[in-house]
């Protein structure tokens, strides 16, 4: 039996009504350093949003890469949660509508899962596809987050530059749904946000911000972090400070963070682990794991 991957609409939904400009891609996985994504998507679909349906879990999880969770009570399983792959719809402070499509990265069935997301977008009448990634460099939490944009046209990023280089790297199914996008004709443009090495394991709501701030100049939507999203930010940004006085070789390293950041150019572009000076992700993590135990430490604490 040929195997489909189309979304499985929501009961109380009717497809012929949904219609949006704008689809947002925040998908996890590879691509979801410090949660950026996870928390994007929760910010982009929160109170205001309704689900529109989900793909098929089966069909696209690979279950031995991502295994769900089941909780265990008083001797007995319950609450087995799939991992889903999600279509919301949103709207932004001015009521324009706009879709979300969020969950884990799908293992299987790439092609197949593209194909029907083209088909959507054809159907919704989107007309621009925004990705949102996250990715782990060598850079400091003490500085602005960086990002690297991509767009198919490269007049739909504001005051980007053409990147001046070509890379090969191991492909995400956001990139390649981006390109499979980009053939059907539909703008699509992209953006990797830069965590902190040391933060790419954790949820930093610094990241989270930063995606939301960068979807609302991509498309023009009027969305803003939430009050709740802000208040995390700044508890975390305390933690994380308290952390670092309590570790001073991690703060050293922080510091040469820092010194190569500031660099002319490298705001713009993000800086690599082991370049122009900055510490190398061994060196990094060598520090790491104790500035984790700290902070984790941290958080346990009142």
């Amino acid at each position: 039996m040929e195997v489909t991957v189309n979304l499985i609409y929501a009961d109380h939904v009717d497809p012929r009504t949904v219609t949006a400009k704008h689809l947002v891609i925040a998908i996890g996985g590879a691509g979801d350093a410090g949660g950026a994504v996870d928390g994007l998507s929760r910010e982009l679909a929160g109170e205001a949003g309704r689900p529109i349906g989900s793909f098929p879990t089966d069909e696209v999880a690979n279950y031995l890469r991502n295994r769900p969770r089941i909780t265990m009570t008083d001797g007995w399983l319950a609450d087995y949660r799939p991992p889903t792959l999600t279509l919301h719809e949103g709207r932004d402070a001015e009521g324009d509508r706009f879709l979300v499509l969020s969950g884990p990265e799908p293992g299987l069935n790439w092609e197949k899962l593209a194909d029907s997301v083209v088909s959507l977008v054809d159907r919704f009448m989107v007309e621009q596809v925004t990705v949102v990634m996250a990715v782990p460099m060598g850079v400091p939490h003490t500085r602005a987050i960086t990002a690297t944009l991509f767009a198919s046209d490269q007049t739909m990023l504001p005051d980007h530059p053409e990147l001046p280089w070509d890379v090969s790297m191991p492909a995400s199914f956001p990139v390649m749904l981006g390109l499979r996008l980009e053939e059907a004709q539909v703008p699509v443009a992209g953006v990797a946000l830069h965590v902190p090495h040391y933060l790419a394991e954790q949820d930093y709501p610094a990241a989270a911000m930063a995606g939301v701030d960068w979807v609302a100049r991509l498309t023009n939507l009027k969305v803003s972090p939430t009050a709740e999203l802000t208040e995390k930010d700044a508890a975390f940004a305390m933690m994380i400070n308290q952390a670092l006085q309590q570790n001073p070789p991690f703060a050293a390293m922080v510091g040469k963070l820092e010194a190569a950041y500031d660099e002319p150019g490298q705001p713009q572009l993000g800086v690599a682990a082991g370049q122009a000076g900055v510490p190398s992700a061994e060196e990094i993590g060598a520090e790491a794991e104790q500035f984790l135990r700290d902070l984790n430490q941290g958080e346990g604490t009142d």
